[in-house]
């Protein structure tokens, strides 16, 4: 796929998005009900981890690269 494409952007932002909603809810099942604030840190630590951890694969959108 084209790394220049706006489809393989979107493809990682969707990435991003159900990452975000898959750990919130597997902690919210395991662990403890996730209110709001924690939520919300849930998805700031995982939209700044998320684009390091796709540069250093190789594999981020090029205007990831910056």
């Amino acid at each position: 796929m084209d790394r220049d494409g706006p489809l393989y952007a979107i493809a990682h932002y969707v990435a991003l998005i159900g990452l975000i909603l898959l750990l919130v809810r597997a902690i919210d099942a395991t662990v403890y009900s996730v209110d709001l604030l924690a939520g919300v840190a849930i998805a700031v630590l995982v939209g700044l981890l998320y684009p390091m951890v796709v540069r250093r694969m190789g594999i981020a959108p090029t205007h990831w690269e910056g």
